[in-house]
């Protein structure tokens, strides 16, 4: 955390700029937590996300920046912050802001969707859904959005967000305004349920939310925005933000992790193409593939029942130390961390430590081996 803007070049390895706020001036101070370019290749906004619950965009039009206006966040501080494929829209995952840098108390976290047209307008407000998390039943979870990854295709926007515990999905195409296909027909409302009674890798069932209309938008020229002078000011956000749809939540832990103490809980998140990533405490890494629902199955008449939104495709553990003894109980290998090659590992040490303990009776004598003796010299 820094409360500089630098811009590196990664192939010469050096600092081509970098800003801050100015002395005495709103920012001055506060480390910066997130950071995204908005609308790469049409503007040269820079959102940057604070440590005190606000979101400062700045400008480089004229060769240098400048800090334009300053949102604020519902008193949480952005923890990931990525742009749809529009250029638009901005999705926040934000936790609870530094109480003692907002001056007041923080707020849950969730997820933040901002329209950036609607920065700098008069009445209108730039913040168009939100999502406030309610807090995970497990102790020693973090509250709010931990971290997000963003999955987009020509149908779809969905952000995944690791928060309360589980990997929750957000349905962004339909709080823009669209919606997306084979998650509308799902009834009921989301709920975590308690330790005793969650069933592992299960999803809960998505949110059902009503597609949100496509808001009114007064664009505001990227380009004039330079001629604004930057304001310390914060600009007014309206309290009452949609709700943005929630599509699923899953448990990525409770299969192989759910029976320890303390309970893992899933901590990253990343995805690439039809994957998705998660790192847990555990520590473990999970790679999983994301389910369609028209995916091909069996004949017509047979009646699937829901694929979960995703499937365990491979699992990733460090490998359990073998006791110095050599010495192997179940102990030893608890929560079936490297069942297998534990196994092999106790075997092979255990063929050592036997070895060493006869070496000095398969030891060859000094004198020379019968082979060698019939040989003889001339060999």
């Amino acid at each position: 955390e820094d409360t500089y803007i630098m811009v590196f070049d990664l192939k010469t390895q050096t600092i081509l700029d970098r800003a801050k706020p100015a002395s005495c001036t709103d920012g001055d101070g506060i480390p910066s937590t997130a950071l995204t370019l908005a609308g790469q290749g049409r503007s040269k906004l820079m959102l940057v996300g604070g440590a005190d619950g606000k979101l400062r965009v700045w400008s480089r039009d004229g060769g240098s920046f400048r800090k334009q206006f300053v949102v604020p966040c519902h008193n949480t501080q952005p923890t990931q912050m990525f742009m749809t494929a529009n250029g638009w829209h901005a999705a926040l995952a934000t936790c609870p802001a530094d109480p003692i840098l907002c001056g007041t108390k923080p707020g849950p976290g969730g997820l933040l969707l901002f329209d950036i047209r609607k920065f700098g307008g008069d009445n209108t407000s730039a913040l168009v859904g939100e999502h406030r998390t309610k807090g995970c039943v497990h102790e020693g979870v973090p509250t709010g959005s931990i971290d997000m990854a963003l999955v987009e295709n020509e149908n779809e926007t969905i952000a995944l967000c690791i928060t309360d515990g589980v990997l929750r999905g957000f349905d962004l195409h339909r709080a823009t305004g669209g919606k997306l296909p084979g998650l509308s027909s799902h009834p009921s409302s989301p709920r975590l349920a308690s330790p005793a009674s969650r069933q592992p890798s299960r999803p809960l069932s998505p949110a059902a939310a009503t597609p949100i209309a496509e808001r009114p938008v007064s664009p505001v020229p990227i380009a004039s925005l330079s001629s604004r002078p930057a304001s310390s000011s914060s600009h007014q956000v309206s309290l009452l933000a949609e709700e943005v749809p929630v599509a699923f939540d899953f448990d990525v832990v409770a299969d192989f992790d759910g029976t320890r103490h303390p309970e893992p809980y899933p901590c990253a998140v990343a995805c690439s193409a039809n994957f998705v990533f998660t790192g847990t405490t555990a520590p473990s890494l999970g790679i999983w593939r994301r389910s369609q629902p028209n995916e091909p199955y069996g004949h017509s008449n047979f009646v699937r029942p829901p694929l979960p939104p995703l499937v365990l495709r491979s699992r990733c553990v460090p490998l359990r130390p073998v006791p110095a003894d050599g010495v192997t109980t179940h102990a030893s290998f608890s929560h079936g961390y490297g069942a297998t090659l534990a196994a092999v590992e106790a075997a092979l040490e255990r063929d050592r430590h036997k070895a060493g303990e006869d070496f000095l009776s398969y030891q060859r004598p000094e004198a020379p081996t019968p082979r060698t003796a019939m040989a003889g010299p001339g060999f």
